[in-house]
């Protein structure tokens, strides 16, 4: 029981503990004078859970895939509506759901527009 607990239980407690953040823009950071730049993930690196604004979405024209074993597969988060000042400092990732030969990126619900979290 002790080692069923530590093994799989322990870490979801873990992320329990950890901060949530809502209504983040994965592209901009909106500074308290009024400036806005390119968004640091490095703020949210407390984070368990992170949940996007809602014109969040995935940039399926930048996704990437790397293969060793297993097809690993990354398309960044972004805000479609920024022109200027904008980072990728989010991506979603999955495993075997893209193709290794174009941008492909087909995980979980990577085509809904509800979708704010992962």
């Amino acid at each position: 029981g002790d080692i069923n607990f530590w093994q799989f239980m322990q870490p979801s407690y873990q992320i329990d503990h950890l901060a949530t953040y809502t209504n983040v823009d994965p592209s901009r950071q909106h500074l308290w004078s009024g400036d806005t730049r390119p968004a640091n993930g490095g703020r949210y690196q407390d984070a368990g859970k992170i949940y996007f604004s809602q014109n969040a979405r995935l940039d399926l024209t930048k996704a990437a895939s790397f293969k060793d074993g297993n097809l690993y597969c990354v398309a960044p988060v972004v805000d479609p509506d920024c022109k200027k000042n904008c980072g990728y400092d989010f991506w979603a990732v999955g495993m075997n759901c893209c193709s290794d030969l174009a941008s492909d990126f087909r995980c979980g619900d990577f085509n809904s527009t509800h979708t704010r979290s992962g």
